[in-house]
């Protein structure tokens, strides 16, 4: 039997989170198609870190 293995090493600069390039337009599409968005489920997040997925 062969085993293999692999290291993965990811490297981020600067701010990790997405954002929206067009807002509207996304709502717009949404509305076009009869969708509604669910609510973030709740995170457990370190006491040093903030919920930014609302800002």
């Amino acid at each position: 039997m062969l085993w293999t293995s692999v290291e993965r090493f990811e490297v981020v600069m600067g701010d990790p989170a997405s954002w929206a390039a067009d807002p509207e337009g996304f709502e717009a599409l949404l509305a076009s198609r009869d969708i509604a968005k669910l609510p973030d489920p709740p995170i457990d997040l370190h006491k040093d870190l903030e919920d930014r997925r609302h800002q």
